[in-house]
């Protein structure tokens, strides 16, 4: 069919939301991509700075990918998402890793901690005993409507993470939107 194929040369093309930029060698954002990738950023700030930081895990991996997807013309763009993917790696595990350190500060006061293994005397390792199992804490609800439990399942933004939030927030307005080819 005539009207499918265009023979005539371009010098700029939108490839998934990103312009190339034949002319200039350069990889650009288009509008309505950078458009989208604000727009992602200011809702999470506005959900972080009113449900103390937390914000829900799905909507962070969401904008974590369409900011991934921004590589090739944001230089900045891996190192502006490393403490996004931080706060979601530490997603659900903060009770864990409350638990190593606390054991770790118990190995270090010569304290035998929960659930470590002790070395007896004549070598042999010995696992001290099990303490009764605790009940299940009540859900605390806060006046916001959301349980403890949804809240350790959402991550917790980190300072820096709300500092690169709001640099994804300002995108246009940055000096290091556009790669040289």
């Amino acid at each position: 069919h005539p009207t499918k194929c265009n023979f005539a040369g371009v010098r700029s093309l939108e490839i998934l939301g990103i312009l190339v930029d034949k002319q200039r060698a350069q990889l650009l954002l288009s509008p309505a991509k950078m458009r989208k990738v604000e727009c992602a950023a200011r809702r999470l700030l506005a959900h972080a700075s009113s449900h103390r930081r937390h914000v829900p895990a799905r909507a962070l991996r969401s904008f974590a990918g369409l900011g991934n997807s921004t590589g090739p013309a944001v230089v900045d763009a891996r190192l502006r998402l490393r403490e996004l993917f931080d706060s979601l790696s530490l997603t659900g595990r903060r009770d864990e890793i409350s638990e190593l350190g606390a054991s770790a500060e118990a190995r270090n006061a010569g304290t035998p901690s929960g659930n470590s293994e002790i070395l007896s005397p004549p070598n042999r390792l010995v696992t001290p005993p099990e303490a009764p199992p605790e009940a299940a804490p009540h859900p605390n609800v806060s006046r916001r409507g959301a349980s403890q439990a949804q809240r350790e399942r959402n991550p917790r933004l980190s300072h820096a993470s709300m500092r690169d939030l709001q640099w994804w927030a300002t995108l246009a307005r940055n000096p290091h939107v556009g790669r040289e080819v």
